[in-house]
């Protein structure tokens, strides 16, 4: 073999490869669809609503009585890390657009539950919820953020990693979050928040307090009676109008 074919062979494998490396992230570039889809229900009296999704977010507010607006926006990709189903992308989210997880017995809605398996890889649903205040409220992301406000029945609102914002609810608040951080304004009840490495902010609570976290900060104004229980592994403690009795472990932490 003479020396300018092995050149030549050797440019040919560099150029291959070269090529391999291009083409592979504009292919799994292309293999993404989106698609969104919104849903009108009619309903009466105090409802019952749980919603879930694993990566997207979810958004609520109070609207009007009589019904519940739902709109979804939907992701879907093969790619890295992805093993590439029967279904394409853009087959996932027709298929989810045409029939979306939205499920409606009587004072119960439920969104979110994705009962067919071929829709779950790789899809990524985030919610808007428009709702009757008059609702009792359980939501779930596993890693996506939550913001939820004007809610007058419970709330229950839990996240693996992504954050939660609650604001003006009239009831009890029970929230968790493995490490994102945790901001309520306005809680008319009860407030129980944890959070595995997020921090705690809460204020305008109207009840008894428990707060805690791993390695976050607190900070917390109580403005009814209530017992405060709070405790965090290494961030700081602060309390502010504080009407109720107080560990005194939670005071050498803190101020009041």
């Amino acid at each position: 073999m003479t020396r300018t074919s092995v050149i030549v062979r050797h440019r040919t494998t560099a150029i291959a490869v070269l090529a391999a490396i291009v083409l592979v992230p504009a292919g799994a570039e292309a293999q993404r669809a989106e698609g969104s889809f919104q849903r009108t229900l009619t309903v009466s009296g105090p409802l019952d609503i749980d919603v879930v999704t694993g990566s997207g977010r979810i958004d609520i507010r109070p609207g009007p009585e009589g019904k519940v607006e739902i709109t979804g926006h939907i992701k879907a990709q093969d790619g890295w890390g992805l093993s590439r189903g029967p279904l394409s992308p853009e087959e996932r989210v027709r298929r989810s657009e045409a029939s979306p997880p939205i499920e409606q017995a009587g004072s119960v809605v439920r969104v979110g539950r994705l009962t067919d398996e071929q829709l779950r890889e790789g899809v990524s649903i985030s919610y808007t919820l428009t709702i009757p205040a008059a609702s009792t409220v359980r939501s779930k992301t596993g890693s996506g953020s939550q913001h939820i406000e004007g809610v007058d029945g419970g709330l229950e609102a839990s996240s693996g990693s992504g954050s939660l914002t609650l604001k003006d609810v009239a009831s009890k608040v029970r929230a968790s979050t493995g490490s994102g951080s945790i901001d309520a304004d306005t809680v008319r009840g009860a407030f129980h928040a944890t959070s595995g490495s997020g921090s705690i902010r809460a204020t305008g609570i109207g009840g008894p307090v428990i707060a805690k976290t791993s390695s976050g900060s607190i900070d917390v104004e109580q403005t009814a009676a209530g017992d405060v229980e709070v405790s965090s592994g290494s961030g700081s403690v602060h309390l502010r109008g504080v009407r109720g009795a107080v560990p005194s472990r939670n005071r050498s932490r803190g101020s009041l």
